[in-house]
């Protein structure tokens, strides 16, 4: 009897099988956070690049409120992308690579939001950001606006990480009681 269970468990538990192959293949999955972050990072960059062109089109860049909405973007675009990297890093360096993640992809979002800009700037300068009810009518109003744009991008995005992470690190702690 026992020599049958012996047979029993070292066929399932045969690291040559294709089952535990699979098995391996998730283990060695690495989460590389550079290229993430720069494909969700212009993601979000474009997203909330088009959301304050559509503002600036239908007249609502005067209100304040609504151009902060373009955090929303930012906050899920970072949500997805912690959550995402916490579903493969369940170790303890999980938030000292979160914070690179989500500086990484914070500050390539505010590059590109700013590359948006400079875009519009250049082919429909009616449409450029404003900041601060600054109009972009020169190169100096242009990097006054942009580099508003980029710190609070900068500002916020951080800020969005740290409480991703917070949120996402206790509800581990809660799992593993």
């Amino acid at each position: 009897m026992e020599s049958t269970d012996n047979i029993i468990i070292s066929k399932t538990t045969n690291p040559d099988t294709p089952e535990m192959k699979k098995v391996k293949n998730i283990e060695n999955r690495q989460f590389k956070i550079w290229p993430n972050a720069l494909v969700w990072g212009m993601q979000a960059g474009f997203w909330m690049g088009a959301y304050l062109i559509l503002l600036q089109v239908l007249g609502g860049a005067e209100i304040v409120a609504l151009k902060f909405l373009k955090y929303i973007i930012l906050l899920g675009v970072l949500g997805w992308a912690l959550s995402k990297y916490r579903k493969i890093n369940r170790t303890a360096s999980f938030f000292q690579n979160g914070i690179y993640l989500g500086a990484c992809t914070t500050l390539i979002t505010a590059v590109t939001l700013v590359l948006v800009d400079f875009v519009v700037t250049i082919i429909l300068p009616e449409y450029s950001f404003s900041k601060f009810n600054l109009e972009v009518n020169s190169p100096m109003d242009f990097f006054a606006t942009s580099g508003a744009i980029f710190f609070e991008i900068l500002v916020f995005g951080m800020i969005i990480t740290f409480i991703f992470l917070q949120y996402l690190k206790r509800n581990s702690n809660m799992e593993n009681k």
